[in-house]
């Protein structure tokens, strides 16, 4: 926070993710935005924490970024520009095991 001089903070309580079983999660973004009175404000930012490697599948995939991520125990995927189509993003189907993350959305003030 000192380096950039930002001060980041949730929108809402973050949120334990588990996949297994075949589950996967559908193309989408992160969005969410607030309004107070006229003013409209979007999220900055995203984040998912991978807690667990254990499993087959499961991988963090955005076509149009060029990205596919198996996700590695202790790591973390943060998006920006969350609302943008180019932001799109897929976890694939959970073949062997349970996928376990820790999701989050925050703001800069």
């Amino acid at each position: 926070m000192s380096t950039f001089d930002v001060s980041p903070r949730g929108v809402y309580d973050g949120f334990l993710l588990k996949y297994s079983d075949g589950r996967s999660l559908r193309m989408h973004t992160d969005t969410y935005a607030t309004s107070i009175g006229d003013e409209y404000k979007s999220a900055s930012f995203s984040s998912v924490y991978y807690i667990n490697d254990d499993f087959d599948g499961g991988e963090f995939h955005a076509p149009l970024l060029g990205i596919t991520v198996k996700p590695l125990a202790n790591t973390m995927v943060l998006l920006n520009n969350i609302a943008e189509e180019s932001s799109c993003h897929e976890v694939t189907k959970v073949t062997i095991g349970e996928r376990y993350s820790w999701q989050q959305v925050w703001e800069i003030d």
